[in-house]
């Protein structure tokens, strides 16, 4: 996936300074320069999972993660009616971190297909297929995560011992400023729609994305407590 013979500098530059080009260009089949939106996804994924893995001073304890996934506070509660287990214990703490993590890669692919999904009902009339679709939502998120990436490096600079608080507050950031501008700059290229069109377009896939991304995080915590 790292193979580098020029694609991916090419690939970089045009996702950063032209928005949904490299789903028009692959759509098109003009495939040849550039790495793939799979490929160019999981390159990101897992080089943000890598730096949160690497420059995180310690890993997040499960009550850590239920107060940061969840401000409401029904995962602190359920943790406290099972009050047999250590939830910050050294003991179950590796095991439960296992769970997350791997369980937490799947959801986030369920995530953009789910995306991909809300595309193609609210551009229902353009008759585009969906992997069309899905094409648009990989680099979108490509380009989400090298955010995150650069994300990750300033928490650790700058808040090292809260370094994955930092990290995910800044993600959140990210999310409600630069992912929707980069949303309706991409819509706009790729379905050829009209500023209004792309700007409401670009506000429902934020907010799509931002609860479908909170339902299953806190649905996956609250799956793992309960079959603790």
């Amino acid at each position: 996936m790292f193979e580098f013979d020029g694609k991916l500098p090419r690939t970089l530059r045009v996702l950063l300074t032209q928005p949904g080009q490299l789903a028009l260009e692959y759509v098109a089949g003009r495939r040849q320069p550039y790495v793939s939106p799979l490929r160019l996804y999981l390159v990101t994924y897992l080089l943000h999972l890598f730096l949160l893995s690497f420059l995180a001073p310690h890993p997040l304890t499960m009550p850590e993660l239920a107060q940061m996934y969840d401000p409401s506070g029904f995962l602190a509660r359920l943790m406290a009616s099972r009050g047999s287990i250590d939830w910050s214990g050294p003991q179950p703490q590796e095991h439960f971190l296992e769970q997350v993590h791997w369980i937490s890669q799947a959801l986030t692919l369920l995530v953009f297909l789910g995306v991909a999904g809300i595309q193609s009902l609210l551009l229902m009339r353009l008759r585009r297929h969906y992997l069309e679709h899905l094409s648009l939502a990989l680099n979108v998120y490509a380009f989400y995560l090298l955010l995150c990436v650069a994300g990750d490096v300033v928490a650790d600079l700058f808040w090292h011992r809260e370094m994955p608080q930092a990290a995910y507050q800044i993600g959140s950031v990210l999310a409600i400023s630069a992912l929707p501008l980069y949303w309706c700059l991409s819509v706009r290229r790729f379905y050829r729609i009209g500023w209004p069109a792309a700007i409401a377009v670009a506000v429902l896939l934020t907010i799509g994305t931002a609860l479908l991304a909170s339902v299953l995080q806190i649905g996956m915590l609250a799956v793992i407590i309960e079959t603790s």
